[in-house]
């Protein structure tokens, strides 16, 4: 048994691997395909080979701090190196929750993922976002006007649409007379190829403005279709 600052812990020969199959079959229900797809890649191809046989609740903040860094160094599928810290990070994300939820069923004292001091976490770097000036976007618009991906590419660079918004969007959720549109869904696409529709980010529907062209462009596009 472990005995900490007056907790009880019963001592078991669960491994971390073991564990992990059990947290990622128990969050299946609760999350998009998509999202339990990453987080089992992140568990099995990640986490796994590096301390999936630790003991889950023997498993200390250095075991996991060193891990990062083999990571950082050789974690690489291909072999070619290490994983960049914006790579390594969602282990990271992914660990902290899995080790809570087994705090939570009482399989460990403490979640070591959470005693790691912030310098031994992986480090997100923050990249500049590049972005495009007008004169190129008028450019980008004029060469895909006669192509499908026009109406797309207003969306997104004048109304701020995410892909997998626009490809959920109906023309229930566009005015055109008042000049905006409700983002009520999203879609997303699976590792096996399949396409489902979710609720928007969030969980909430947001309403968005749209300016003169889309709203005339989208006119056009009705018409067109019809």
């Amino acid at each position: 048994m472990d005995v900490n600052g007056g907790a009880y812990v019963e001592t078991s020969k669960t491994t971390l691997a073991q564990f992990l199959d059990r947290w990622l079959k128990h969050i299946k229900p609760n999350v998009s395909p998509r999202t339990h797809e990453r987080y089992e890649q992140i568990a099995t191809k990640n986490i796994a080979p590096l301390l999936g046989g630790k003991i889950l609740s023997k498993l200390q903040p250095i075991d996991i701090s060193e891990a990062y860094a083999k990571l950082l160094e050789s974690g690489r599928c291909d072999g070619q190196g290490g994983l960049s810290p914006r790579s390594v990070h969602p282990a990271h994300r992914v660990l902290y929750s899995a080790l809570s939820q087994a705090e939570r069923w009482k399989l460990i004292v403490r979640n070591p993922a959470a005693l790691l001091e912030r310098r031994d976490r992986p480090k997100m770097e923050r990249k500049s976002v590049k972005t495009i000036d007008a004169a190129s976007t008028a450019a980008v618009f004029d060469a895909a006007r006669e192509r499908r991906l026009f109406i797309p590419l207003v969306l997104a660079s004048l109304c701020g649409l995410r892909r997998g918004e626009i490809t959920a969007l109906r023309w229930k959720s566009v005015d055109l007379d008042n000049g905006q549109l409700a983002v009520v869904a999203s879609t997303e696409q699976t590792d096996a190829g399949a396409i489902r529709e979710k609720e928007a980010k969030s969980g909430r529907a947001r309403t968005v403005a749209l300016p003169a062209m889309p709203v005339d462009e989208l006119r056009r596009w009705r018409v067109q279709q019809g």
